[in-house]
């Protein structure tokens, strides 16, 4: 019962977004009651949390999807892959809901903060690795990753706010600044 209401609240989110949600027309939209949904998950914020870690590992899985089997996958590769998973049509909902929640977070801090922090670490680490393992240093590795962060996360809002079509020569450049060059 618990992984039904799971997959229907990510469902729901994805289609209504968070802002204002409200746990009776959840639950009546999962064909239950809220006093079900607060048996199974305790909180609304607790089921939040959990929908939204859904979203992220489905999002982590299709990343590692569009990067292949591969163990050394080029910074060209792994920005063009980021590009296709984050500014595609197919996450277009789930990456709204994320930002979303970073927006609310700004406005209103708790609950959303929590969950906000837990998303930025997912997305640094998933930098971090990535430049790690391209082969640069800790202080790279400290001094790059923001900014590449910064800079891929723009470009996919922007997708999402335009047409979506993908800069190539901003992909690239900042693929190039992931690669380590050496003198």
């Amino acid at each position: 019962m618990k992984e039904t209401l799971l997959a229907g609240t990510v469902d729901y989110l994805l289609q209504h977004g968070i802002s204002g949600l409200s746990l009776r027309p959840l639950a009546k939209a999962l064909g239950t009651s809220d006093r079900m949904v607060l048996y199974h998950f305790g909180s609304k914020d607790h089921l939040v949390n959990e929908a939204v870690a859904a979203i992220v590992d489905r999002l982590t899985s299709d990343l590692g999807t569009a990067l292949g089997a591969e163990a050394a996958v080029s910074p060209e590769k792994f920005v063009k892959a980021i590009w296709r998973v984050f500014a595609g049509q197919e996450q277009r909902q789930a990456i709204s809901l994320l930002f979303e929640i970073d927006a609310l977070a700004i406005r209103h801090g708790s609950p959303y903060a929590e969950t906000a922090q837990a998303l930025n670490a997912v997305w640094m680490n998933l930098i971090t690795g990535a430049l790690e393992s391209f082969g640069h240093d800790r202080s790279a590795i400290k001094r790059l990753s923001p900014s590449i962060a910064a800079e891929l996360l723009g470009l996919v809002l922007t997708a999402l706010t335009t047409d979506g079509s993908a800069p190539n020569a901003t992909l690239k450049m900042v693929a190039s600044r992931m690669a380590v060059t050496r003198s």
